[in-house]
């Protein structure tokens, strides 16, 4: 995709595929030509803490694997924490 007429200063550029997406920032010069390339895949997150809680996103529970590891695919997540022994 080429774009044209893009004011100079800073952008904020969003990728999306089918598997993710990946939020860049980039700097736009004057007379400046820029190449965006960008991999975009899943990755894991990782929550220790000492006491048992619930990870889930958009209402569904999320299990952490064998390492404590959650996969996610690419782009922004909000995660709900939650704890009974906290209630």
């Amino acid at each position: 995709m080429t774009l044209t007429d893009i004011t100079v200063g800073k952008h904020e550029v969003t990728l999306n595929a089918d598997v993710g997406s990946v939020r860049k920032t980039i700097t736009i010069a004057r007379n400046e030509k820029i190449d965006i390339e960008e991999s975009i895949f899943s990755g894991f997150a990782a929550i220790y803490i000492p006491f048992e809680i619930t990870i889930s996103e958009g209402g569904k529970q999320l299990r952490p694997d064998d390492r404590n590891q959650i996969m996610l695919p690419a782009g922004t997540h909000d995660l709900r924490l939650t704890s009974r022994a906290l209630s």
